[in-house]
């Protein structure tokens, strides 16, 4: 039976940590060039705190209608590789996910 909803760590009202939430979305499938990892850990560091605290939304940095995603840095697993990625599933990984206006980031 496959996964069809994954949780991850997001912030709608930047106010803070208690400002993080948790909720379910859709697992989405890659695309081309794109793989999708499941994440064995991922690290806490100062622009999670800075998306929290609201300060690049203070600074017109971020977008996002309904929610910020969380984390940048991350260890995993390859679960799903869309086509043209010479990476095989199964295969372990490490990287980062660039920037802070986004709806997701590796804290799922």
């Amino acid at each position: 039976m496959s996964q069809t909803t994954s949780r991850r760590a997001v912030v709608r009202v930047p106010s803070g940590p208690r400002s993080i939430e948790t909720i379910d979305v859709p697992v989405v499938e890659p695309g081309p060039a794109e793989i999708r990892v499941k994440i064995a850990a991922a690290a806490i560091n100062p622009v999670d705190v800075g998306v929290a605290g609201g300060v690049f939304h203070q600074l017109g940095l971020v977008h996002q209608p309904d929610y910020t995603g969380l984390g940048w840095d991350f260890a995993g697993t390859v679960d799903a590789a869309g086509p043209g990625v010479e990476l095989q599933v199964g295969t372990r990984v490490a990287g980062f996910v660039d920037g802070f206006d986004r709806d997701h980031g590796s804290h799922a």
